[in-house]
């Protein structure tokens, strides 16, 4: 199915492989036949890329594409980067691409391609985590590696400087490494909601350590006489120097005066689903109910052996008898055996349905009631008697 599926995509971008000239943007004048021909030359490569028996190599694939629009202006190579960027999940990139392809070529898409591409970009808008990144620096790199439910991580890699730049990003837990030369790496780990938008600030002055640092393995200088007194510039700017005006993000809330900056937006905290003590009472419940079933389906069978051997052998009371207990032990079977799958599907539905809650809210809720003193046991099984037959459940709290 996913062969056939890339069968046909690829059948559509190589319908879609010639650049256009005069006829993607009417009236802007086409490239020229040597720019024309390199760009032709880009989209096959893509499309080759896309082909690769292994598996697609989008990355490649991506900055194909995005040569042959360089060099063309073609939409098709537009689209075809809006489709690359989405495998990747580069959202706020796909979301650009697939909305200049509507918009520049809005009267020449067929009704199919257009409603496909319309719902492409409407699960994206819906689901793009915008996030605002700025520097300190001018040649910051950020890395990005999302770890998804299945499959291998997926990386990402943007660059950041002190002009804030506003990146879509996939919903899920992220992980950012952002890295300048000569300084340590800083990193930022959380989870990102759909529809969700926030302001990170990176800041490596403040991981610089003070004053004028000293190479490794130096030896300090000897005495002498005092070095005459002008003015030395300082190596570095201690952390609390703000940030020149035209780097600054834009301040939190409107007229808010100059030189306050948006603070950094956290992160969520890491969810997890706790299992509560409801799904263990109903497991041990569950269980408690399972052992006399169990008990009751063999005495059941044995009274059924003993009634069928007896039958037109002995006197018709024993027979009636036995017939009775039979009877009774089937009753009791089926009901603890209802009684026990009922338990098993309520706590199986109430285990896989369980909320997830934030890590620190979890940590701060309180000791189960074992680790205050408290303890429960719950206890059931057979029971028989003259005459009757039955069970028992008995609990300590």
């Amino acid at each position: 199915m996913r062969s056939l599926w890339l069968t046909a995509l690829v059948v559509v971008l190589a319908l879609l492989a010639q650049p256009a000239s005069g006829q993607d943007e009417p009236g802007a004048p086409g490239p020229d036949s040597e720019a024309l021909a390199r760009a032709k030359a880009h989209m096959a490569a893509g499309i080759a890329f896309l082909q690769d028996p292994e598996e697609p190599r989008y990355v490649a694939a991506y900055a194909e594409f995005r040569q042959a629009y360089e060099l063309s202006g073609s939409y098709n190579a537009l689209r075809n980067m809006g489709f690359c960027a989405q495998k990747l999940e580069r959202d706020g990139e796909a979301i650009e691409r697939y909305r200049l392809f509507l918009r520049g070529r809005s009267e020449e898409i067929d009704p199919e391609t257009r409603g496909q591409i319309e719902r492409d970009l409407a699960m994206l808008e819906g689901a793009v985590v915008w996030v605002t990144f700025w520097a300190d620096r001018d040649d910051a790199k950020l890395t990005d590696v999302r770890i998804p439910a299945r499959g291998l991580p997926i990386t990402n890699d943007y660059g950041v400087s002190t002009a804030p730049r506003r990146i879509g990003l996939h919903p899920g837990q992220h992980t950012f490494t952002a890295a300048a030369a000569g300084l340590p790496d800083q990193i930022w780990k959380g989870r990102l909601t759909n529809g969700t938008s926030m302001t990170h600030a990176i800041r490596f002055a403040a991981a610089e350590p003070a004053g004028t640092s000293t190479t490794a393995g130096a030896q300090p200088p000897e005495p002498g006489p005092p070095p005459p007194a002008e003015p030395t510039p300082p190596v570095s700017a201690p952390p609390s120097t703000p940030l020149p005006a035209a780097s600054r993000p834009p301040p939190t809330l409107p007229g808010a005066p100059a030189g306050v900056t948006r603070p950094a937006a956290p992160l969520p905290p890491p969810l997890h689903r706790p299992v509560p003590a409801g799904i263990w009472v109903g497991a041990a419940l569950t269980a408690a109910l399972a052992v006399p079933a169990g008990v009751f389906i063999w005495q059941s069978n044995d009274k059924k052996s003993e009634y069928d051997e007896a039958n037109g052998r002995r006197p018709r009371s024993e027979t009636e008898e036995l017939r009775g207990e039979v009877i009774r032990t089937n009753v009791l079977a089926d009901a603890f055996t209802l009684a026990a799958a009922v338990g098993f599907v309520t706590t199986t539905i109430l285990l896989l349905a369980r909320p997830e809650v934030p890590l620190d809210a979890a940590a701060a809720r309180p000791a189960p009631a074992s680790a205050r003193g408290f303890s429960a046991s719950l206890t059931a099984g057979p029971g028989a008697g003259p005459g009757a037959s039955g069970a028992w459940l008995g609990g300590r709290f």
